[in-house]
């Protein structure tokens, strides 16, 4: 085996609109284009039927979003769906579902200490179980992940209109 090559873009085109109200929503679709090339042997110590040869497939799906902003407080909350996309035909001896992207969930509180610094923390669910090739233990032909729960906070310092100082530790 000499190598692996896998890339995934992912483009959201979203809408976002204000209400009068003071909440923001935002929605739009997800478009996925997925490439992989690789020389993996197979069980049977031949080598994978892509022959090391690039092969694309696409997908998409969807991402929706409300923020709303008080005077110290702001609220966000953040969803994408699964990601679907079409399987590798010319790899179907080695991965043997589609290589889909999981749906997560974000949401996040910020607080304005003072004019210029804003302490924020927020959470994030990943659904890897979700995936068959991702989610799947290394036994039944996946990786074996399993859903990630991030923790995260920092503080936005607006030393200037210029010069913003930002700093953060994330935990998942």
């Amino acid at each position: 085996d000499r190598n692996i090559d896998y890339y995934s873009l992912r483009l959201n085109a979203v809408y976002a609109t204000r209400f009068s109200n003071g909440w923001s929503v935002g929605f739009g679709p997800t478009i996925v284009y997925n490439r992989l090339r690789t020389d993996i042997s197979i069980a049977t110590l031949a080598q994978t039927e892509g022959r090391n040869e690039w092969e694309e497939s696409w997908g998409g799906g969807f991402t929706f979003g409300i923020y709303k902003k008080w005077e110290r407080w702001a609220f966000g909350l953040g969803y994408t769906s699964r990601q679907w996309v079409q399987r590798f035909n010319r790899y179907d001896d080695i991965v043997l579902t589609p290589l889909e992207h999981p749906q997560f969930l974000q949401v996040g509180l910020a607080y304005k200490v003072t004019e210029s610094l804003d302490f924020l923390m927020d959470y994030k669910w990943i659904d890897w179980n979700s995936v068959q090739q991702l989610g799947k233990s290394a036994a039944k032909g996946g990786f074996g992940w399993r859903d990630s729960h991030v923790l995260k906070t920092g503080l936005v310092w607006e030393i200037t209109k210029n010069t913003t100082f930002r700093c953060g530790y994330s935990y998942g």
